[in-house]
């Protein structure tokens, strides 16, 4: 059992179920355990720059998620650049939509 508020846990197994390995990007799965939590929940998580859009710090909370989530999948979530984050994108669509059309 982890030491997570219990609907920071409950969440964190939700995303785990589809999430599993597809991607091991932290702002990837904070942003789907983020969908299954109300408002006052989200404030426990950090917020980006909003500038930058870069994570400046992980808060204790999210280093146990993080601990939490390579329990459950065995991954090791990763805390990755904007800039890298934009060039690799973890989902990638079949098909393309181009603004010129």
């Amino acid at each position: 059992m982890s030491a997570l508020p219990a609907n920071v846990e409950r969440a964190t197994r939700a995303a785990a179920q589809w999430v599993r390995g597809l991607t091991d990007d932290w702002v990837v799965v904070k942003g789907e355990i983020m969908m299954e939590l109300d408002n006052d929940a989200r404030a426990l998580f950090s917020r980006r720059d909003e500038k930058t859009k870069e994570v400046v710090d992980l808060n204790p909370m999210e280093k146990e998620v993080i601990a939490f989530w390579k329990e459950l999948t065995d991954v090791d979530l990763r805390l990755r650049s904007f800039k890298v984050r934009r060039e690799t994108r973890w989902w990638k669509p079949l098909v393309s939509f181009d603004e010129d059309e």
